[in-house]
């Protein structure tokens, strides 16, 4: 599982599941499903929880497309290359 680190409207950090993520929105910037945020991006999750980020949704699907990318890419390694040692021919 990869994380992706993102930053919370407080400013403090905070890493998401991409594999949880439902789908992302600029945040709401007026209305009643504002939040704190005047821009940044709201992550919907599977459970329908959300969780708005300062990070704008261009960095936000770049972060998670390089989390799956990079999984992506380690499951699809070839696995180790191991030797044997030689029979014993007794």
């Amino acid at each position: 599982m990869s994380f992706v680190r993102l930053t919370r409207p407080d400013g403090s950090p905070v890493a998401i599941n991409p594999d949880e993520v439902v789908h992302a929105a600029p945040v709401p910037a007026s209305g009643a499903l504002m939040g704190p945020l005047t821009t940044g991006t709201r992550i919907v999750f599977r459970n329908q929880s959300h969780q708005d980020v300062g990070e704008l949704l261009d960095e936000v699907i770049a972060r998670i497309d390089t989390a799956w990318s990079v999984r992506a890419a380690a499951l699809a390694a070839p696995a180790p290359v191991t030797s044997r040692a030689p029979r014993d021919s007794r």
